[in-house]
């Protein structure tokens, strides 16, 4: 991400063009609502981070954000209330197989999606639109939590 968005940033610059910054999990809640197209429904974006940890956040049909963004270890009571509150649960992102088989709930909707740069474009638009630009000098990416870094066994015993 680092990367990314330092390369991203020096083009907008270079090139004198506004900067975007699209959430991945509102862009594929942005897909769900569109595919699913569900008034009644609350909208679960997942993103694997390992075990069974998930990134997830969610959202109504309008695209409000009803769930804050959180990483969260899944459990088969992880959406016991979002349940009660919604008639119906349409969970989708690169975890969804995942979140099947922990949250054993088949009424739930599963939907395997790949957040990829072309389901960007409608909320690109919208943010170009409302001109709902990133500060180009003190944008950094928003990471929920701090890198999980370890150091080579091969460097810790390397003589001096």
């Amino acid at each position: 991400m680092r990367v990314g968005t330092s390369t991203a940033k020096g083009i907008c610059f270079a090139s004198d063009i506004p900067l975007l910054a699209i959430d991945t999990l509102k862009i594929v809640a942005n897909k769900m609502v569109e595919k699913h197209n569900n008034n009644d429904a609350l909208y679960i974006s997942i993103v694997d981070a390992r075990r069974d940890e998930v990134y997830m956040a969610g959202f109504d049909s309008d695209m409000n954000q009803c769930i804050h963004t959180q990483a969260h270890i899944l459990t088969n009571q992880s959406l016991a209330e979002a349940t009660k509150a919604y008639k119906s649960i349409i969970i989708g992102g690169d975890a969804s197989e995942k979140a099947s088989r922990i949250l054993e709930q088949p009424a739930h909707v599963y939907d395997h999606i790949i957040p990829d740069a072309s389901l960007m474009v409608p909320l690109a638009i919208r943010a170009f639109r409302g001109d709902d630009y990133m500060e180009i000098g003190s944008y950094t990416p928003y990471y929920l939590k701090p890198p999980n870094i370890t150091v080579s066994k091969k460097q810790i015993f390397r003589k001096i």
